[in-house]
């Protein structure tokens, strides 16, 4: 049976996807090191390209509303990402494992993850694409809707509690009040679980076909004459067998 939305919220448990989705510090100083800032910058980059181009993968998501807007959003989160990667992997790395030399810049670093009520404090030309972007309303129903569907596969194709993914239940019952990393963890954790299940369907499919295949093989019929069914065999009627004098194997025989 699917899994029911009483046993998604036992599963879950209390925990917030804001919590399941913390990345915590391995200094007592509590200081962003330069791995953390990799490791978040890896998902601000991976959701720009499920709207743009230049991932590995073909985007996702169509920007059919303010396409400008939304593509530059996109863009300035790229070449943000890209300006630190550089500072990161470059004369920095010889002095310094952190994500800053200075501590005082680290905060404004991690707003540019936070919350919406991070854009009503920061000045409208201030440097916060992905913000911008994760809190957009209608780019926000879009990576809603997507997370949605996902969600809907699990609770109809499982029946476990090993096939119940919590981040994904928690994520969706979550999305109005998690910070704009947490919503990209949760989107990209989505994406995974959609192209895991459409591969085992497919997977699936192939093993179908090649079990088809080799029963038209084992009743004398070659596979590439794409005969999905027996019921698309030649067939004559009582009436036409006598008519004609060819019986249905010498039709079967002929066809293939």
């Amino acid at each position: 049976m699917p899994i029911n939305e009483q046993q998604a919220n036992e599963w879950a448990g209390s925990a917030t996807a804001d919590q399941l989705t913390i990345i915590k510090s391995f200094r007592r100083d509590g200081r962003v090191t330069a791995d953390q800032c990799r490791q978040l910058m890896l998902v601000s980059t991976g959701v720009a390209h499920c709207f743009v181009a230049g991932g590995p993968q073909p985007p996702m998501f169509s920007l059919p509303w303010e396409p400008v807007q939304g593509a530059h959003w996109c863009q300035e989160v790229l070449k943000r990402d890209e300006r630190k990667r550089q500072t990161l992997d470059g004369p920095q790395s010889k002095s310094t494992k952190l994500a800053h030399k200075n501590a005082a810049q680290d905060p404004g670093f991690l707003r540019t993850f936070g919350h919406e009520r991070e854009l009503n404090v920061q000045p409208l030309n201030s440097h916060v694409p992905f913000l911008r972007l994760m809190f957009d309303p209608n780019i926000s129903d879009l990576m809603h809707h997507y997370i949605e569907e996902a969600v809907g596969w699990m609770l109809k194709g499982g029946s476990t509690r090993n096939s119940f993914l919590p981040l994904l239940w928690v994520g969706l019952r979550d999305w109005s009040i998690s910070s704009a990393w947490t919503r990209g963890v949760v989107l990209l954790y989505a994406k995974e679980y959609k192209e895991r299940v459409q591969a085992a369907l497919h997977h699936h499919q192939q093993v179908q076909d090649q079990l088809m295949n080799r029963l038209l093989f084992d009743i004398g019929l070659h596979p590439d004459h794409q005969l999905h069914s027996l019921a698309h065999f030649p067939s004559l009627t009582a009436r036409q067998v006598r008519r004609s004098g060819v019986s249905q194997r010498e039709l079967r025989e002929r066809w293939a």
